[in-house]
């Protein structure tokens, strides 16, 4: 594992020899982050049991002092906010895989919030399992208004991100899972998590580890409940980022899943299909394009509650920015580095 850089500061709390290391990387989330520490609050493991290093990249929002509320707040074994000088959430993830002392890690982010059997049930499945294995819970996406409601939809459903951990599904084994448990032995073993790469850092850990032998489980009923993106701009410049630091992954470490392709040759379709429309030559694939996704949208729709048009909008800005950004990743890697693979956009 790469060196991680020694934070420039932190408020210790308290101290009493926790069993579980929970890293939160934060940056301007004071609007969220408060229900998300509040969640590790609940957990019948109890508070007394969690070690909470939170990593601030320098937010100018009062995140920080929220956050050292609530350490302040209740009987931690350990709570400790420090600076996190380089804003990217695999130093964060580093220096809580090397600061930390619990025998189990997790990862909780800013925007979401763990049921309170969260911990207990996956180190319960991790315990039966033994080493070598991850265990995650559902992903049940929130939002307020019909536009984040549709993107709510859509980041939860198959037909928008594939199969895996989200609400509704069926597979024992995953490929990944951000918010999986693991023993803080074993990431540091497979090497903890890229210091390279600001985006998907932790997907290519996932890969890196099945390939080295490792399984991540589903564990079907604790939940991992997350407010996404609310407004299409951000959306976009989200899923663009994944593909675009998806294609880095696949480039360095010759990991690249094959769900991958479909978006990016669904974007190679709609660039297509939009030029023979402009040329005058035919509409029909253009319309047989837009038809598949308002078909689609409206079953995702049906199941979730949301609008129809803003749902088969929502899926087809995941699926053209995804793969958009696949293919420009490909074509042109070293954006990753640039302002166009970093920015954040709520």
């Amino acid at each position: 594992m790469a060196e991680v850089p020694s934070p420039s500061g932190h408020d210790v709390v308290r101290a009493q020899g926790p069993r579980v290391t929970v890293v939160v990387p934060v940056r301007d989330e004071a609007r969220t982050v408060r229900d998300a520490l509040a969640s590790l609050g609940r957990q019948t493991i109890g508070v007394g049991a969690l070690e909470v290093l939170v990593y601030d990249g320098g937010s100018t929002d009062g995140t920080a002092e929220v956050c050292r509320g609530l350490g302040a707040a209740l009987p931690w074994g350990r709570f400790e906010v420090r600076d996190n000088p380089l804003r990217s959430v695999q130093h964060a993830l580093n220096a809580g895989l090397v600061e930390g002392s619990g025998e189990w890690f997790a990862v909780l982010a800013g925007r979401t919030q763990l049921s309170p059997d969260y911990l207990d049930a996956c180190i319960g499945e991790l315990e039966r399992l033994g080493p070598s294995v991850g265990a995650g819970g559902r992903f049940v996406a929130e939002a307020d208004g019909a536009v984040a409601r549709a993107i709510a939809a859509v980041v939860t459903h198959r037909l928008g991100v594939g199969r895996g951990f989200r609400t509704e599904a069926t597979e024992r084994e995953l490929p990944h899972h951000p918010f999986a448990v693991w023993r803080r032995a074993d990431v540091l073993r497979y090497g903890g998590f890229d210091p390279g790469l600001d985006r998907n850092q932790d997907d290519e850990f996932s890969m890196r580890a099945i390939r080295r032998g490792a399984r991540i489980v589903l564990v079907p009923g604790p939940v991992v409940r997350y407010r996404p993106r609310e407004r299409f701009r951000g959306l976009a410049a989200q899923y663009f980022q994944y593909g675009l630091w998806k294609s880095a992954v696949g480039r360095r470490h010759g990991l690249f899943p094959r769900r991958s392709f479909v978006p990016a040759l669904t974007t190679g379709a709609a660039a297509t299909s939009l030029g023979l429309a402009l040329s005058g030559r035919t509409r029909t694939p253009l319309l047989v394009l837009a038809g598949a996704y308002a078909a689609a949208g409206s079953a995702i729709a049906s199941s979730r509650g949301s609008s129809r048009p803003l749902t088969a909008a929502a899926l087809a800005v995941v699926h053209l920015s995804y793969g958009l950004g696949v293919v420009v990743g490909a074509a042109r890697p070293g954006l990753v580095a640039g302002a166009i693979g970093k920015s954040r956009i709520r």
